[in-house]
Parts: C-alpha cells; sequence; structure tokens
C-alpha cells in the first residue's frame, strides 16, 4: 500500500529570489496522509509535535524591504512589526537570531524524514499556497545547505490553489481563497508567521483533498 504524507510548508524571505536574497523563516507542519486507494487521514495540525519551524541567517547582504515588513518572527509578532513599517528591525532581528543555514536545512530534512517512517509513509510531499515561491525557496536552501538534500527530491510537490481549480473545474484566476466555499477554509488565523500559515494552508489542503467539488 502506497501512502503519501503531506508536509504543508510557508517561508519568508527578504526578497523574490534565492541566492541573491534569503530566506529568514521556514515554517512546516504534517497536515496528513493520502494512500494510493483514495483513503485521507487529516493530522492535528496544531498539535506540537506535528509542527517544524526555523529562522535562518541571511545569506547575502542584500534584501528588499517591501519583502522583509511582510513576514514576521516568533519572538517579533504582529504588534512588534506595526512597528517596524521598512523591516530594518526585523532584518536587524534575523541577523541576530536567526540559525546558521547548514543546521536549519539539515535539521529540517532530518524532521521530514522522521515523519515519513512515524507514519510509516512512502514519500513525503510537499504542499503550498501558491507552490511557487516557497517550494522555489525551499528546494534551493535544501540542496544548498542541507547535508542531506532535499526530502521532497525535485518533484515531489502539490500546489493547493491547483488542486482546487481541478476539483472546482474553474479557472485558476478564481482559485484563490476568496472564490472558496467557506467550508473548506481554515478557522487557523493567517498571521505571516511561517508554521502558523502552513498549518492554516495544511488545514485548507486537507479540507479540498476530502471534497466533492460541490
Amino acid at each position: 500500500m502506497i501512502k503519501e504524507i503531506y508536509i504543508s510548508v510557508d517561508i519568508e524571505a527578504d526578497g523574490p529570489i534565492p541566492g541573491p536574497y534569503s530566506m529568514t523563516a521556514l515554517g512546516a507542519v504534517v497536515a496528513g496522509y493520502q494512500t494510493q486507494d483514495g483513503q485521507v487521514v487529516k493530522f492535528d495540525v496544531t498539535a506540537p509535535e506535528n509542527r517544524f519551524y526555523a529562522e535562518l541567517k541571511p545569506i547575502s547582504d542584500e534584501w528588499q524591504r517591501d519583502a522583509m515588513k511582510v513576514g514576521v518572527f516568533e519572538n517579533f509578532g504582529v504588534e512588534a512589526s506595526a512597528k517596524d513599517p521598512t523591516g530594518e528591525l526585523r532584518r536587524a532581528y534575523i541577523i541576530e537570531h536567526g540559525e546558521d543555514p547548514v543546521d536549519a536545512m539539515t535539521r529540517f530534512s532530518a524532521w521530514v524524514e522522521a515523519k515519513k517512517v512515524e507514519h510509516d509513509t512512502t514519500n513525503a510531499i510537499f504542499a503550498a499556497y501558491p507552490l511557487g515561491f516557497d517550494f522555489m525557496f525551499t528546494y534551493w536552501y535544501a540542496v544548498r545547505f542541507s547535508k542531506n538534500g532535499s526530502p521532497f527530491g525535485f518533484s515531489r510537490h502539490l500546489d493547493i490553489k491547483t488542486e482546487f481549480k481541478t476539483r472546482a473545474n474553474t479557472l485558476i484566476s478564481r482559485s484563490t481563497k476568496r472564490f472558496m466555499p467557506k467550508k473548506l477554509k481554515s478557522t487557523l488565523p493567517h498571521t505571516h508567521l511561517a508554521v502558523q500559515d502552513a498549518a492554516e494552508q495544511g488545514e485548507l489542503l486537507m479540507n479540498i483533498l476530502t471534497w466533492d467539488g460541490k
């Protein structure tokens, strides 16, 4: 029996692409799994044992204020961020408190592999909303820094927006959250703290996977 575990991932970054710019935070949640015969099992995305979080030290001196001022950090929350309109305080925070990318990404790869074993799953599937930005940074960082490479290979990933588009038989431009039925949406807040957003998106994914499209 083939079983795939879904890892919902959300990242924060200080620019549009990895390399010149840096990933500043990585949040991941084990959302559930699906078997080859279609059985879908949801996990508790609020449970601490199902969550991973890291804040990463920047890898370059380049950063964009518009990007940096979007995300929040575990000890630099929404209230503090509201007083940081340029992102400069968050930049200083992550330089001082960020984890070395080698340590963070190696730890993340090991966590994903451990969850595969724990739940007796064949593959770990990277899931995000939308996929492109989060997978681009995470894959690049995993290949560049993790001692064990990417736990998702280069193609084991799922775009939550595309999953909704397919089931709803609608357009990508009408596959944003505001067009989705209320029953599919997560009850969790979207805060721009990476691990909280990963949980919210993971719950959304599992609701879509058990939805009949009506």
